[in-house]
């Protein structure tokens, strides 16, 4: 299931970003991830290969290179509600944490519309601090969808909040059996509200956060004129 996903990053004057997402789903679980990031994540060992030196490897970098998409990657069960999330923060640490989508809040409302050929029905959801609205179709009977969503009657095909910040949009479908390849990384394992804290932590001065989580020696304060950030959120825990 290929998704067009569109979101913004901060809350002061942030443009709208696109990103193209991809839901996999196989017998046990699913796999939710950017493909922007991987288009991104292959160019990037392709030119390590090519340019080992990273001085010399920065200066190859071009307008060719892929945009970075979501650093998000979901894995949901198939079988209950249980979900394992995983992002990377800037080029710091990879971050996991695990916890259960609340599937039995789901609203189903009236409500029609029709997404590639495919009738959809209305349900809403308050997630953690934020009101959704959904469309989904029985005609795929798979409990799943862009994101942490999934427990309605069918494939949801649409979602955007009530600010108008996030939104995933069903663009495409198609069969694979490829197996689902999930990549792996060295991750800290934290909770949903201490990785919230790490977001709001990295925004509110980037360039110290990086210098710190990479473990590169610098001076307290050298970065205390940056300019602060405010990090437009998906969740609030």
């Amino acid at each position: 299931m290929w998704y067009s996903v569109g979101y913004k990053e901060k809350t002061e004057g942030d443009p709208d970003f696109k990103d193209k997402e991809v839901l996999e789903i196989g017998n046990n679980y699913s796999f939710y991830y950017s493909y922007q990031r991987k288009l991104l994540n292959n160019y990037v060992d392709s030119m390590k290969r090519l340019y080992p030196s990273p001085e010399t490897r920065l200066l190859h970098y071009d307008d060719k290179t892929p945009w970075m998409g979501n650093s998000y990657m979901i894995l949901k069960s198939q079988h209950n509600d249980s979900l394992v999330y995983m992002e990377k923060i800037n080029q710091g640490q990879w971050f996991r944490y695990t916890e259960t989508f609340p599937s039995d809040s789901w609203k189903l409302v009236d409500g029609d519309t029709t997404i590639l050929s495919l009738p959809c029905n209305k349900a809403t959801l308050d997630l953690h601090g934020r009101h959704w609205t959904v469309w989904y179709t029985t005609e795929i009977p798979i409990s799943d969808g862009p994101w942490k969503f999934k427990g309605l009657p069918g494939l949801i095909m649409k979602a955007s909040e009530s600010e108008g910040i996030f939104s995933f949009t069903c663009i495409g479908i198609n069969e694979s059996h490829e197996p689902i390849v999930v990549e792996k990384h060295k991750f800290v394992d934290t909770t949903p509200k201490k990785f919230e804290n790490e977001l709001r932590d990295y925004w509110s001065n980037q360039m110290e956060y990086i210098m710190r989580v990479q473990n590169i020696p610098h001076s307290p304060g050298l970065w205390k004129n940056e300019k602060s950030y405010t990090p437009c959120l998906r969740e609030f825990y």
